[in-house]
């Protein structure tokens, strides 16, 4: 039996869509521009925004190929040797190889030392999985970025000893993916700094660390959305947290706003903080202490003095996306 709709009924149907649609897209607006004034609401809808690209993402994920880390993409490469050979300069190499590396034997990353010349495995370090999955458990997370899966890294097929640096006492620091550890040569952790660490870790001339880290949540977020707001920390070997900036706050405070919001579209990655270089003598130049820090996405290296907060020199260019910076010569 076909039943008929009355018009002020349908009507007031389409205008309730309208107004859904309009507040709908106003939620998702203030919540991409960082203003947020839509609330949970506003979190609510860009999640529901999102599900289409992210089931793409799943389906593509699911029909192409398998992942890469079953591909051997460089079969000429067999450890040191390339096609059989082992070239003149390894065996010269007074070097050592510190390596993160995914071991198959034990099925989780562990970190290797390798003297080069003649490939000698003297030291294997493996992660205590289990201990950094219970500092995980009771850790307040809520300084991590809102987009930061929590849980991947401490899936032993997924974790990984992120940039470690080895100590003079036998013991590594590495970052988990989530905090900075430091463990001991029998991988007993005995430093867990609970800030979102990533890139390379240096050591200072006082013994401690500078390490590239996140704030979150920031004030940029009121310039756009989930802003990465990369940081220069300096840790103690104790794991005192002794000095945290804002490299967009750095250029900013030192006249080079224009750097960080003036040049192309506003990003969420702007700066991309991936070597503090610290100066272990004093020169013409720079200063002990002073910082050389590269900003990747800007394609720019700048000398920082942290006692002054002043930036000394900055260069963008030649180079492009930079990865490594160093103090050479006087």
């Amino acid at each position: 039996m076909n039943k008929k709709i009355d018009l002020w009924v349908l009507l007031l149907i389409v205008w309730l869509g309208l107004v859904f649609t309009i507040v709908f897209s106003w939620s998702v607006r203030s919540q991409l521009v960082g203003s947020h004034r839509a609330g949970f609401f506003g979190e609510l809808a860009e999640k529901v925004a999102a599900l289409p690209a992210n089931a793409y993402s799943l389906f593509k994920e699911r029909t192409s190929d398998p992942p890469l880390i079953i591909k051997n993409r460089w079969p000429e490469i067999d450890h040191f040797k390339k096609n059989g050979v082992l070239y003149s300069g390894v065996l010269k190499d007074d070097g050592y190889l510190l390596l993160p590396a995914y071991n198959n034997g034990k099925g989780q990353s562990t970190v290797q030392l390798i003297r080069i010349k003649d490939q000698k495995l003297l030291h294997e370090w493996t992660p205590d999985l289990s201990e950094i999955k219970r500092v995980h458990k009771n850790s307040d997370l809520s300084n991590f970025p809102i987009n930061f899966d929590v849980s991947t890294p401490f899936k032993a097929s997924r974790f990984r000893s992120l940039h470690p640096l080895l100590l003079d006492d036998g013991g590594i620091l590495y970052g988990s993916g989530l905090f900075l550890i430091k463990s001991t040569v029998c991988d007993s952790i005995v430093v867990v700094v609970k800030q979102y660490k990533h890139h390379s870790a240096e050591m200072a001339p006082d013994g401690s660390v500078w390490v590239p880290t996140t704030i979150y949540p920031t004030s940029y977020d009121t310039i756009i959305s989930e802003y990465r707001d990369d940081a220069i920390t300096n840790v103690s070997m104790d794991g005192k947290i002794l000095f945290v900036k804002s490299v967009s706050q750095i250029l900013e405070e030192n006249g080079y706003r224009s750097l960080l919001f003036g040049v192309g579209t506003i990003e969420t990655d702007p700066i991309h903080l991936n070597d503090i270089q610290p100066a272990f003598y004093s020169s013409k130049y720079w200063k002990k202490d002073d910082l050389l820090i590269s900003i990747r996405n800007k394609s720019t290296i700048f000398l920082y003095r942290p006692k002054i907060n002043k930036i000394i020199w900055l260069k963008t260019g030649p180079w492009l996306h930079q990865h490594d910076v160093d103090f050479i010569g006087n």
